[in-house]
């Protein structure tokens, strides 16, 4: 990886490269999410969540995009992933 590309450069690379493996329907939790992909200081898209009774956050789902810009991540997943939880990974 071109380590001198943004992070927005890089999710969007990284949406195009791992688009058809299945490994991107495999559940993660929010911390693994965070630390496997650089999401780091990014807005992150999940689906299927599951939801911490208690505190109400989302602790696991499937990463559908992730992007440092919230509006953009919004444009693209507001109409093919509908209903998505949408987190900061701080």
């Amino acid at each position: 990886m071109n380590l001198s590309l943004s992070r927005r450069q890089r999710s969007q690379g990284w949406r195009h490269q791992l688009a058809d493996e299945r490994s991107l329907e495999r559940r993660r939790t929010w911390a693994e999410i965070c630390r496997q992909f650089d999401c780091q200081g990014c807005w992150v898209a999940l689906r299927d969540c599951r939801y911490d009774a208690r505190t109400g956050q989302a602790v696991e789902g499937v990463l559908v995009d992730f992007d440092e810009d919230l509006g953009s991540l919004c444009d693209r997943v507001r109409d093919a992933h509908a209903g998505c939880a949408i987190l900061y990974c701080g």
